[in-house]
C-alpha cells in the first residue's frame, strides 16, 4: 500500500497539546483513605472503604434515598471534572457494611441536625412536623455528600494530567503517517519536550507526518513508601499495578527507589497504550492514516515501545479490572490499533522479560511473525543501563521469526562508539533522525512528493 504525503520542508507546524489521560496519586498518607466507587446492585449500596473499619448501622432512609443518589451522580459528578481530567482511586474491595469517614461524618452532622429538629417535633406533636424534618434530612444529606464528594476529586487527591503534544504540518493531505514517541528517563522522569524530542517532531512533521510526543507517570508520583509494611504497600498500590507484578518487584528490588522504578515500568506501558488508542480515536482530526502506524522512543521509552509492539492489546491493560480502576473506561477501550513500525534507540526489551516472569509465561512468548518491523540505533560503548547486547538479542529474536530489522552500531561525530544518550550520533554522513526516516520511508513504502 502506498501513502501519499506532503514531504514539503516548508510546511509551517502546529503544536496541538491535547490531554489523553489523568491519574491522581493519593497524598492522604496519615489517613490512608481509600475509596472504591463500587454499585452492588443487590444491597443498593455504595461500598465505601473506610479509615479503619467503622461501622454504621442500618438506616432505612440513607439506603433508599441518599445511596441512589450517590450511584447516579457520581458519572454525573465524573463528567463535569475539566476536560482531560478523570479520575484514579485507589480501591479496596470490602464487605458492604462498611464505609467511607466521608458518610460517618455525613452521619454525625445529621444526628446533630435531627437532634435539633426532635426536639421541635416533640414540643408540636404533629405528623407534618416529622416530614419537614425528614425531608430537610434528606436534603441536607444530598448536600453534604455532594460537597464532599467534590472535596476528595479536587483536594484529597492531586491531579496528574497526562498530555500528548502533537506537531501536525499544515497541508491538505488526509492522508498522513503518524509517529508517536515515547522520551526516555529511566522510568525516574524525563520529559516529552526534551530539545532533541522537539527537534525531531519537527524533522518529521516538517516532511508530512503527524508527531506525538506523549506524556506518562513515572517514579516521581508513586509517593512515599519508606516505613510501609508489606500489606501496606500492597494496599496503596491496589488499583494503580496488579498485585503479581508488585509482589515481583518487592522480591527483586534492593531498595525503594528499585521497587519504584519496577512500578512505574508498568504505569509507563499501560499510560503509552492508552496515548495511542486516543491517537487512534482522534485520527479523523489530525487525518492520520491508522495502517502506518510508527512508536518509537529512546531508553525507558524504546523499553516501552518494544513491549506496546510486541505484546498482546490486552496486556498491561485487563490485568487490572474497570471495576478496580474506572480510569480505563475513559481510555477508549473500543479502539485497535496496529503498529506499523517501532524505532529504537539504546533500549532493550527487559520489560517483556519481566511480563513473563510475572505471569510465568515462557521465554519470548509475546513474540512472533506478526510483530512490527523494527529500526535499533544502539552504540558499543560501556552502557550498564541499556548495554549493547540487548539490541543483539532483540535482533537474534527477530532474524529467527522471520521479522524484517535493521540494527546501525551508532558513532559520534569523531569516529568513537556512542554510548547512552547519544541523539548527536552520524553513520555514514547520517543522523538519527534521517537514519529513522529513511527506514521508515523505504519500509512503508511511502511516497516523497
Amino acid at each position: 500500500m502506498t501513502n501519499d504525503c506532503d514531504f514539503s520542508d516548508e510546511s509551517p507546524l502546529i503544536i496541538d497539546k491535547r490531554p489523553y489521560l489523568t491519574d491522581k496519586q493519593n497524598r492522604c498518607l496519615l489517613a490512608k483513605i481509600y475509596v472504591e466507587l463500587r454499585f452492588d446492585f443487590f444491597s443498593m449500596e455504595i461500598v465505601f472503604m473506610k479509615l479503619r473499619f467503622l461501622h454504621l448501622g442500618n438506616d432505612f432512609w440513607f439506603r433508599v434515598l441518599l445511596v441512589p443518589f450517590m450511584g447516579f451522580s457520581v458519572p454525573y459528578i465524573t463528567s463535569i471534572v475539566p476536560d482531560g481530567y478523570t479520575h484514579q482511586i485507589f480501591i479496596t474491595t470490602v464487605p458492604s457494611l462498611y464505609t467511607l469517614p466521608i458518610i460517618f461524618f455525613i452521619f454525625e452532622c445529621n444526628r446533630i441536625l435531627l437532634g435539633y429538629y426532635k426536639d421541635k417535633f416533640k414540643k408540636r406533636k404533629n405528623f407534618d412536623g416529622y416530614s419537614v424534618v425528614l425531608v430537610r434530612r434528606v436534603i441536607f444529606q444530598l448536600l453534604i455528600t455532594a460537597a464532599l464528594m467534590f472535596f476528595a476529586l479536587y483536594v484529597w487527591y492531586d491531579m496528574i494530567p497526562l498530555k500528548l503534544d502533537v506537531y501536525t504540518p499544515e497541508n491538505s493531505s488526509i492522508n498522513k503517517p503518524v509517529f508517536m514517541f515515547i522520551h526516555g528517563g529511566g522510568f525516574n522522569g524525563g520529559t516529552k519536550q526534551k530539545p532533541e524530542i522537539v527537534a525531531m517532531a519537527n524533522y518529521f512533521a516538517s516532511r508530512g507526518w503527524v508527531f506525538v510526543s506523549i506524556d506518562y507517570r513515572t517514579s516521581k508520583e508513586l509517593g512515599v513508601i519508606e516505613g510501609m509494611t508489606h500489606k501496606e504497600i500492597l494496599t496503596y498500590y491496589r488499583g494503580i499495578v496488579p498485585e503479581e507484578w508488585i509482589e515481583n518487584a518487592l522480591e527483586g528490588a534492593q531498595s525503594p527507589d528499585q521497587f519504584k522504578q519496577a512500578i512505574a515500568m508498568y504505569l509507563a506501558q499501560r499510560d503509552a497504550k492508552a496515548a495511542l488508542s486516543w491517537i487512534v480515536a482522534n485520527s479523523e482530526i489530525y487525518k492520520i492514516n491508522k495502517d502506518f502506524i510508527t512508536v518509537g522512543g529512546a531508553s525507558a521509552g524504546a523499553i516501552t515501545t518494544i513491549a506496546l509492539g510486541i505484546s498482546n492489546q490486552e496486556d498491561f491493560r485487563d490485568e487490572i479490572p474497570i471495576s478496580f480502576d474506572p480510569t480505563l473506561s475513559t481510555t477508549n477501550l473500543n479502539e485497535t490499533y496496529s503498529v506499523k513500525s517501532m524505532i529504537y534507540f539504546w533500549g532493550s526489551n527487559i520489560k517483556l522479560d519481566v511480563f513473563e516472569a510475572v505471569y510465568d509465561l515462557e521465554e519470548y512468548d509475546r513474540y512472533d511473525s506478526n510483530d512490527p518491523e523494527l529500526f535499533m540505533g544502539h552504540g558499543q560503548a560501556t552502557d550498564l543501563v541499556t548495554p549493547y547486547e540487548e539490541a543483539l538479542e532483540l535482533q537474534e529474536i527477530y532474524n529467527s521469526l522471520g521479522i524484517y530489522n535493521k540494527l546501525v552500531t551508532l558513532l559520534l561525530p569523531n569516529g568513537e562508539p556512542a554510548g547512552h544518550g547519544a541523539w548527536n550520533a552520524i553513520v555514514d554522513v547520517k543522523h538519527l533522525f534521517e537514519m529513522s526516516f529513511d527506514f521508515l520511508v523505504e519500509r512503508q513504502n511511502l511516497n516523497l512528493e
